[in-house]
């Protein structure tokens, strides 16, 4: 009987400790699962940051671009303003100086128009005066009618 109860004994032992390691490793399971989800979590959230934060990035350089180009924008809006307003600072220059050299031409040709007008106002002098020396000769018209 000793021995008997002493196989039941062992054998109630192993059953025991059976239970007990299969209850440790439900517990090592839960636990391992729990473990998974918390790292799986961690993970996730460190993702969604490292995400949000190459986002943020990201806007930071393309704000950072389109500053520099509305800035690049801006400085040749300035550049074209300022040739448009040296064409036409150098046209007006140029019309000015086109009107003084006509001014000149037309000072010069009224001039030239009123030396030939003199000429002949003192070549009609001399006419009249060569024709009032000649007494005797008849100042007259002649006609000369031709057929």
């Amino acid at each position: 009987d000793k021995v008997t109860n002493g196989f039941f004994g062992i054998g109630a032992a192993i059953g025991n400790l059976s239970k007990d390691v299969a209850v440790g490793f439900g517990q090592v399971t839960a636990n391992s699962d729990r473990n998974a989800w918390a790292i799986t979590t961690a993970v996730q959230n460190d993702g969604d940051k490292t995400r949000a934060l190459l986002v943020a990035q990201n806007e930071a350089n393309l704000q950072r671009q389109l500053s520099v180009a509305e800035a690049q924008l801006a400085e040749q809006r300035s550049i074209n303003r300022s040739r448009e307003i040296e064409v036409n600072v150098s046209q007006n220059v140029n019309q000015n100086q086109m009107q003084m050299q006509q001014q000149q031409q037309l000072a010069a040709l009224t001039s030239t128009l009123t030396g030939l007008a003199n000429q002949i106002n003192r070549s009609q002098q001399d006419i009249i005066a060569v024709g009032s020396t000649l007494r005797g000769i008849d100042q007259n018209a002649a006609n000369t009618n031709i057929r």
